[in-house]
């Protein structure tokens, strides 16, 4: 393969198109790839990896400020899932990530809002495999290392979050987690409010998920108990 090529600059008109049904495929495979969790290590190194060489390329292109650095939800997530998992931390703040590190995941699988190169390039790359780890990750930890944060500290985690990335944005000028400008979207009135819809959307879709997880783990450990 052309490295030149795979790390080139200049952009195509468009992405390449992805067919969904391979886009499911993908997402299976990640989820069977989960169930070998004893390469948990193997993964997050792999996954860092991946994160390294974006933000090289990114600053080869000289948009690293402006929009390579890992302060997107899914780059943070990757980052620290990632570092935690090698320092086998088990926390709240861990279990809040992979939480939302699940549907993001498979929501950006499903969107393909992908840069406009064409395949092979290293974002096309980066973001199916970027994506596909932190599927792979959140279940893992999700299954193993689960602690259950309250609704408060959810709230608490965004909030602090948020409001460091606006800071770095105000400072920088620049609009990571959409937290200034929404994608797609030119009403003043939701520009006004980005921070305060991200938050929001951030906030509902971890409340639920840890809904969810708390019903689940709530029954793995029933059956635990019954079968010990």
């Amino acid at each position: 393969m052309n490295l030149a090529y795979f790390f080139r600059i200049i952009e195509d008109n468009h992405p390449s198109q992805v067919p969904l049904v391979v886009v499911l495929l993908f997402i299976v495979v990640c989820y069977l790839l989960a169930r070998v969790d004893y390469l948990v290590k193997l993964y997050a190194l792999f996954a860092l990896f991946l994160q390294c060489m974006i933000l090289f390329w990114y600053q080869g292109s000289g948009r690293l400020l402006a929009d390579g650095l890992p302060l997107y939800h899914c780059r943070l997530i990757i980052w620290i899932l990632g570092v935690g998992l090698l320092l086998g931390q088990n926390n709240k703040f861990m279990s809040w990530i992979s939480l939302m590190g699940l549907p993001f995941s498979v929501g950006a699988l499903l969107i393909r809002d992908m840069d406009p190169y064409l395949f092979p390039h290293v974002t096309f790359v980066y973001y199916f495999l970027g994506h596909g780890m932190i599927l792979i990750l959140s279940l893992i930890y999700l299954r193993n290392d689960y602690c259950s944060p309250s609704y408060k500290e959810i709230s608490a985690y965004t909030l602090l979050l948020h409001t460091f990335i606006q800071g770095i944005n105000i400072f920088l000028q620049t609009d990571y987690a959409y937290l200034r400008q929404l994608p797609f979207i030119s009403e003043a009135t939701f520009t006004h409010s980005s921070f305060l819809i991200v938050s929001l959307v951030v906030l509902m879709v971890s409340w639920i998920m840890k809904f969810l997880q708390d019903r689940i783990h709530l029954r793995q450990t029933s059956t635990e108990a019954l079968l010990s």
